[in-house]
């Protein structure tokens, strides 16, 4: 049994910043944890006035992105991201997708990025031929097996718009080109985050003993719930080897799995969610769900569970660009006509120059499995990266988790990432 002595001096470190805890509740969010480490694209994070690390309008000649799935590959970080705005007089099709690597361990170091580029000295867009890839269709997830990178991107359906497709992609060359393999869904699995799971580890999985992948998806953008399939690792490129989570048995508590996704029961509702990434936490022994809510000024959300299925908890509130430093944080807020008249204090200028007026938005949670961390029993904090719209890019954050519960339960599931050791 843990130590209460211990658990009870840790909650009292985080008492002011978080809610009892209820018996479903287990793992608490200190709020005063939550914070921007840094802005990990564009030239210039204009709310701290200094250049970004990366540097990307010199080095990789675009000025703007947002997402950033992450997974390992051949011991390497893959951070895929979404609609890429090239610098001034550089050729790229329109909205297209950019690919990087990094060897960061450690968060607190920010996210050193080494982004794939093509000879003209510009990021080398993600290309998966056949494929429409423009604004809104996107990278949302990946992972690798056998040396071989799989990527699952959003993309159109003819008369029902450009995010109504998840199509499943493979790269035998380290990212420099891709392949379309099948086309996932276009109904509960649109948007989809992958996690790799070890043979043995996940007990009521459809094939326990096997080596796995599980999907965690959502249908429509931002007015979905979340729902689970699973695949064997064996058979990922094999679309008749996916099975559906279609709800749990109510006398044996077991989930249930058909091979039909018409089939699928969500995990819980809440029909808001948009972009979003699932992980497991090795150090809490607890499932986790980051995503986006709502709109506009959409908050960021995590839920945690000890099965992927779970039952999962209710949402705590990881960032709300409205209560960051009362709505004048790193999130873009225009100046309201009665502050412009010289009535009250006004926010600082963080948008892009071209859209001041703009109302900036927070989206798009992406978990950095590898950058995870535990600094007391019980504890971990998360690094993920997050999407502002206004400026249009990606700051890394961070945020420490706690949890309350008296008996640990569950074996390790993954292997520490989205890449089974």
């Amino acid at each position: 049994m843990r130590s209460k002595v211990l658990t009870s001096a840790l909650l009292c470190v985080v008492a002011t910043a978080l809610p009892a805890p209820s018996a479903a509740d287990t793992v608490l969010l200190d709020q005063r944890s939550v914070g921007k480490v840094c802005q990990v694209v564009g030239e210039f994070d204009r709310e701290r006035a200094a250049p970004t690390l990366n540097q990307t309008e010199t080095r990789a000649r675009f000025w703007g992105t947002d997402l950033g799935a992450s997974f390992e590959h051949e011991g390497r970080l893959v951070v895929a991201f979404g609609d890429t705005h090239p610098s001034h007089g550089m050729i790229r099709p329109r909205d297209a997708d950019s690919i990087a690597f990094s060897d960061t361990r450690h968060g607190e170091d920010c996210l050193q990025l080494e982004f794939v580029r093509d000879q003209d000295g510009g990021f080398r867009p993600i290309t998966i031929p056949g494929i429409y890839a423009g604004a809104f269709a996107v990278p949302s997830g990946g992972f690798s097996l056998n040396g071989r990178m799989y990527l699952l991107a959003t993309s159109d359906v003819p008369g029902r718009g450009p995010s109504n497709r998840s199509v499943f992609a493979r790269s035998d060359d380290d990212g420099w080109t891709f392949r379309r393999l099948f086309d996932l869904s276009q109904e509960r699995f649109v948007h989809v985050s992958p996690v790799l799971v070890k043979g043995g580890a996940v007990k009521d999985a459809p094939d326990p003993a096997a080596p796995g992948v599980f999907y965690f998806g959502t249908s429509e953008f931002r007015r979905s719930s979340p729902f689970l399939a699973w695949t064997p690792q064996a058979a990922v490129e094999d679309p008749q080897a996916l099975r559906y989570f279609a709800g749990v048995d109510p006398a044996t508590g077991a989930p249930r799995w058909s091979e039909n996704e018409a089939d699928s029961a969500p995990l819980f509702e809440q029909p808001c969610m948009g972009e979003f990434s699932a992980g497991w936490n090795a150090h809490l022994s607890k499932w986790l769900l980051l995503y986006t809510c709502g709109g506009p000024r959409a908050r960021t959300e995590i839920r945690t569970a000890e099965s992927p299925w779970g039952p999962w908890s209710s949402p705590q509130a990881l960032f709300d660009p409205n209560l960051d430093r009362e709505g004048c944080g790193f999130v873009n807020r225009p100046t309201p006509p009665i502050i412009a008249a010289g009535i009250g204090p006004a926010c600082p200028i963080v948008s892009d120059p071209h859209t001041p007026g703009v109302l900036g938005e927070s989206y798009g949670p992406y978990l950095i499995d590898r950058l995870t961390r535990s600094d007391y029993p019980f504890t971990s904090t998360i690094y993920f990266l997050m999407s502002t719209w206004n400026p249009y890019t990606v700051v890394l954050m961070r945020a420490t988790l706690v949890q309350v519960d008296e008996t640990p339960t569950g074996a390790l599931p993954a292997a520490g990432g989205s890449q089974a050791r």
